[in-house]
């Protein structure tokens, strides 16, 4: 068994600025239904656009553990996918087996 922690960070507000709370708390249930629980952290995210605009996004860094099969990985990318339709967002920020990835 390889058990790592794996993080998936989900927005505190959509693009057009409406909170995602419900969504988020649907989402952090799913995690801990899926992997057993999770540890929430409330963080800022920052980044520059290439016209060097600031944008600074509150986020909610999500870390749980679970054994690294084929199957837990794909669950977990598939909950990101799923993460970022339903909160309307362009990319989402995870970290798979210490591997960053922008699903």
């Amino acid at each position: 068994m390889r058990v790592y922690e794996n993080t998936i960070h989900l927005m505190k507000q959509d693009n057009e600025g409406h909170d995602l709370a419900q969504v988020n708390d649907l989402y952090i249930k799913k995690i801990c239904n899926l992997f057993g629980g999770c540890t929430v952290t409330h963080a800022m995210g920052y980044w520059f656009d290439s016209d060097g605009q600031k944008y600074v996004d509150e986020v909610l860094r999500i870390q749980t553990a679970f054994d690294l099969t084929e199957e837990n990985k794909q669950k977990f990318l598939d909950l990101a996918e799923q993460y970022k339709a339903a909160a309307r967002q362009l990319c989402v920020y995870v970290v798979l087996d210490s591997q960053v990835k922008f699903v």
